[in-house]
């Protein structure tokens, strides 16, 4: 009877310890699958903000390639943007311009929206004229503002710079901040799932107007999330209705307890191996979706680039229009002046008063303005004909044969309207005899991109610099380029980190930190060749090492 009892009692607390460590395990599922959850939720509210960026950014374009833009010009460019989403919401965007007392006038609209009216001065919300003050200080980056409420409504403000006309402006434009939340939860969040979002700028205020959980929360978990100058905090509760309890049946216990001690054993050993199998999926099942998440990042920073070299070549369009301003008016200053002479000319012939040193004056002015005519519309067509090469470079990524020296030649010249504001300049030293069969056009973005990081980070201080450029030939088959500036320089500590995506040694200034990580993307991928930072004792310096005959890859032109 003893020996009975005790076999009893023994597979009773037998039972009762494995239940408490399978207790403890689904708990720990449980909480896991929890922060999964919230990161996942995480990740695509911020990927679906940046998105966002790219209405403003498109209508940033418009009004960087355009002389003028109209409120009609503006309204159609948001009816694209709409239709190419697929969406019947229209983007909210506004061009302002600051008065004399630096107030922000609504000079255009692309649809009515009760913050926005048109022809007024802009004096609230606080967080429209503070989004607004950070894109001013910050151009031209665009920048992510800060979330506040209205109308029990939680909107986003976006804001970049955007000339028009001459005259200085920015770009505003407002985000539905619910619906968007509403877009990320309808795939996302599940039963028993609850989210608060906490702005810096509002402390206290929950912009994401969940529901209460319908019982106690017994999990929680709180993450930051940059956005723009602004880190947002999410904060999670969860309870019981997120992952149902899925513990054996009480009355498994009274089975349980009728079995010896060496078949309680066996059942332990069975119930491990299924504890542990289960753990194995889930880790499975974790490893997949973050490798979902990851993917999804990486469209987020394709779209990114792809924003960058598509602003890169607005502000070359605009620099290139404003170089031929010049030669040309030349060219109609001479023709006009040459047409006034020869009807005084003609005048003179018909009233038989013209002399011959008259007609000498006359013929050697009609020398002159054909030589000014000329010369400035050849400029004219060397600018026409560098432009019309880089640009076709850079849309197409097309590959073809080239000098090294000519193409680098082209790109310096599309980036003379940048250096020509600043009290820099650039030095090339590139032999004429390196031909190369490659893709001039990301070779231009890479050099383009380290030329404005100089101009950028480098000379913070606002004393003037030279930026080098230097090329040599490595053996037969490889050539060397070696470009430095004399500026503040890259410090040791972070140089190995320069390239990373989305580093940057200014955050919340606008940046998308991309810059670099393009650079060492085009290098590796398309030009086939390596880059690196190295240590230098004045400045930075950047040393490339490309193949003259580039590898061939799937998504450039094999044109040329």
């Amino acid at each position: 009877m003893l020996v009975s009892v005790s076999a009893l009692l023994a597979g009773l607390l037998l039972t009762a310890l494995i239940d408490r460590l399978e207790r403890n395990a689904q708990n720990g599922l449980w909480r896991a699958e929890a922060i999964a959850e919230a990161k996942r939720v995480g990740q695509e509210l911020r990927y679906r903000v940046l998105r966002e960026r790219a209405s403003l950014v498109a209508a940033a374009t418009l009004y960087a390639g355009s002389a003028e833009v109209t409120s009609s010009e503006l309204q159609e460019s948001a009816e694209v943007i709409r239709r190419s989403r697929g969406t019947d919401r229209t983007p909210v965007i506004a061009w302002l311009r600051a008065d004399r007392d630096g107030r922000w006038q609504i000079a255009q609209t692309s649809a009515i929206h009760p913050l926005l009216p048109p022809g007024r001065i802009l004096a609230n919300p606080p967080a429209l004229l503070s989004t607004l003050g950070l894109a001013a200080a910050q151009a031209p980056e665009l920048q992510v503002g800060e979330l506040f409420e209205e109308a029990d409504q939680s909107l986003l403000a976006l804001a970049v710079a955007a000339p028009n006309a001459g005259v200085d402006g920015l770009l505003l434009e407002i985000l539905d901040f619910d619906a968007l939340l509403l877009q990320v939860s309808e795939g996302l969040m599940k039963q028993g799932m609850h989210l608060r979002i906490l702005h810096p700028a509002s402390p206290g205020i929950d912009h994401a107007h969940a529901p209460a959980l319908g019982s106690p929360a017994e999990a929680f978990h709180s993450e930051q999330i940059d956005l723009g100058a602004f880190r947002w905090t999410l904060e999670w509760a969860f309870d019981r209705d997120f992952l149902p309890d899925s513990r054996p049946a009480a009355s498994g216990l009274i089975w349980l307890a009728g079995l010896l001690v060496s078949v309680s054993l066996a059942l332990a050993f069975y119930k491990t191996l299924g504890q542990q199998h289960k753990i194995e999926h889930e880790v499975l099942k974790q490893r997949v979706q973050l490798e979902a998440t990851y993917a999804d990042l990486h469209k987020a920073m394709q779209a990114l680039a792809s924003q960058e070299r598509m602003a890169a070549l607005g502000r070359l369009v605009a620099g290139v229009a404003h170089e031929l301003n010049t030669p040309i008016g030349n060219a109609l200053l001479a023709a006009s002046t040459l047409d006034e002479r020869n009807r005084d000319v003609q005048s003179a012939l018909q009233d038989k008063s013209l002399r011959q040193s008259a007609l000498v004056d006359h013929l050697s002015a009609i020398g002159e303005a054909a030589r000014l005519v000329q010369q400035n519309l050849h400029r004219a067509a060397a600018l026409l004909h560098g432009f019309k090469q880089v640009a076709v470079d850079r849309t197409s990524e097309r590959r073809r044969d080239f000098d090294l020296h000519s193409t680098v030649e082209e790109i310096a010249a599309t980036l003379s309207p940048q250096l020509r504001g600043t009290p820099h300049r650039l030095q090339i030293e590139v032999p004429g005899n390196i031909r190369m069969n490659s893709y001039p056009g990301p070779l231009g973005q890479v050099l383009s991109n380290l030329i404005v990081n100089s101009i950028k980070h480098g000379y913070e201080d606002g004393r003037s610099g030279t930026l080098a450029l230097q090329a040599q030939r490595l053996g037969a088959d490889r050539v060397e380029l070696r470009y430095s500036d004399d500026g503040s320089g890259v410090d040791e500590g972070i140089r190995e980190r320069v390239f990373e995506p989305f580093f940057t040694t200014q955050l919340g200034t606008g940046g998308s930190g991309l810059g670099l990580n393009i650079v060492l993307n085009l290098v590796q991928d398309v030009l086939g060749g390596s880059i690196h930072c190295q240590p230098s004792a004045r400045g930075a310096l950047f040393v490339l090492q490309l193949p003259l005959r580039a590898p061939d890859h799937p998504t450039a032109d094999p044109a040329g």
